[in-house]
């Protein structure tokens, strides 16, 4: 039997201070991190990189029909950019941690802005991407404070003088496509912050489920004066008690309700201008539209 060794409160306090000293040292490295230009090579158009998996599944030979024409529209294309090595491990830490209710950054979430300082890519890079995207006539709209992608706007002509490769149209049955082959190329200077390029084709996902629906029934819940759901049940079902004894009613809060679409930022400042509205005043938008 081995002799117990006695732990002295010398040696508690000692391990204790170690402990608060790593923590310490993890919310500093959480809060100190921040996106630095990886961009630093000469942009040469003859020094290309292959971006693999950027072909969508159904651009395949058998529904082929030929090259689009070079002033077919691509819109809402993305180029998806990707953090370094050490922003990776730094945010996968701090999701961690931001769970964990002993640490220091429990529930302490992030504002668009200060993600995109930290884990996002660094506004030079951004620039030089930018300024990369209109040398070759693209339109491109404001970066998401994110920093973790661009989105840009042009044809397919443009698109096959950029990224070097073609637009190609597709018949699948009743329905005719556009989508790239093969997989899109970049400067080999932008390896390091571009992961890929979204979207150079017009299919859309399709859900996987099937609707159900029950026969020989209806939901009603009024009939004539009578009410079946009042807002206490409303309550009830959305566990928002809570928020009502806490007078929390939802003033200076918003909401967005996310939904695949092709939404044109100029249409949303088009329409604010028209009805006299302040170009930064939240809204909801839904499917695409703006309900004012």
């Amino acid at each position: 039997m081995k002799p117990r060794i006695p732990c002295s409160f010398a040696t508690v306090l000692f391990l204790m201070i170690v402990g608060s000293g790593i923590a310490l040292a993890q919310t500093s490295d959480f809060r100190s991190i921040r996106a630095t230009p990886r961009i630093t090579g000469v942009v040469d158009e003859t020094a290309l990189i292959a971006r693999p998996g950027n072909v969508h599944p159904m651009a395949r030979a058998e529904f082929d029909n030929g090259l689009a024409p070079a002033d077919t529209r691509m819109d809402r294309m993305i180029l998806l950019l990707k953090p370094d090595a050490s922003q990776e491990a730094s945010l996968e830490a701090l999701l961690a941690a931001q769970q964990d209710p002993q640490s220091p950054e429990y529930r302490r979430w992030l504002t668009p802005e200060e993600f995109g300082e930290r884990f996002g890519v660094s506004e030079s890079d951004i620039n030089q991407l930018v300024a990369w995207l209109t040398s070759h006539g693209f339109q491109v709209e404001p970066t998401p404070a994110s920093r973790k992608q661009i989105v840009f706007n042009g044809t397919a002509g443009q698109v096959r003088s950029a990224f070097h490769t073609e637009v190609r149209a597709y018949n699948t049955g009743t329905e005719r496509h556009y989508a790239n082959a093969p997989d899109p190329s970049i400067p080999a200077a932008f390896a390091a912050v571009v992961a890929g390029v979204v979207s150079l084709n017009d299919f859309q996902s399709r859900p996987m489920h099937r609707g159900t629906a029950a026969v020989g029934s209806q939901l009603e819940f009024t009939s004539g004066m009578s009410h079946y759901l009042s807002p206490s049940d409303f309550a009830t079902i959305y566990d928002a008690a809570g928020l009502y004894t806490q007078s929390i009613d939802g003033t200076g809060q918003s909401v967005a309700v996310a939904g695949r679409s092709n939404l044109s930022l100029s249409d949303v400042q088009s329409f604010r201008s028209t009805f006299g509205l302040p170009s930064n005043n939240p809204a909801v938008i839904v499917n695409g539209t703006n309900p004012g």
